[in-house]
Parts: structure tokens; C-alpha cells; sequence
């Protein structure tokens, strides 16, 4: 399993509603796709945390490298639709790639 962590801030807290839909919109696509299995959208609270990494961390469960190639793939061809519309709502995007440790 890998997990595409993602953390940001909104360009407009008064907006903050519309691109968390908006996000959610585009990853229940890509799940219902098959791209990914899961996903996770979370914001910080109480101000507690480094303020490097951003107020909204999401995490993106996929099964393979494979997956997250195939997302770019089709986000170029217009294939996925969605991108677009939260990504200039989102300021000091940062991201990372992990893998599950096995036993």
C-alpha cells in the first residue's frame, strides 16, 4: 500500500468549504475509478502541529506506483475531471510518498 500524503493551506478561509468539496469530489471519482482505495481529508485543529506542513493534510491509499501515474495520465487527457476547480483554492502545497512497512 502506498500513501500519497499531500499538506496545504486555502488561499481563502472564507472559501474553505468549496475546496474541501471540491476535493472530496475529485478523490470519490478517482475511488470509484479504481485509482485509489481510499482517502483521507483532515485539517488541523486547535493550531496544534508544525506550521510548515500546512492547516489540511490529505491522504491518498492506492495499491500500487502504477495507480498514481495512471491519476496524472488522465488528468492530462481530461479524463478526471475536478482537478481544476480546488487547485488554485490551495496554497504552499507540499507532498510526500510513503509505503506501509510490512511485517
Amino acid at each position: 500500500m502506498f500513501v500519497y500524503t499531500i499538506w496545504f493551506n486555502s488561499r481563502d478561509s472564507k472559501r474553505n468549504g468549496e475546496l474541501v468539496q471540491e476535493l472530496r469530489n475529485f478523490l470519490k471519482e478517482l475511488k470509484a475509478k479504481g485509482f485509489i482505495s481510499e482517502f483521507r481529508i483532515m485539517r488541523r485543529s486547535l493550531g496544534f502541529g508544525p506550521e510548515g506542513l500546512g492547516e489540511f493534510n490529505v491522504m491518498v491509499f492506492t495499491e500500487s506506483l502504477g495507480n498514481l501515474q495512471k491519476i496524472m495520465e488522465e488528468i492530462e487527457k481530461g479524463e478526471v475531471g475536478g482537478h481544476d476547480n480546488f487547485t488554485p483554492l490551495v496554497r504552499d502545497f507540499k507532498s510526500a510518498l510513503y509505503r506501509e512497512v510490512e511485517e
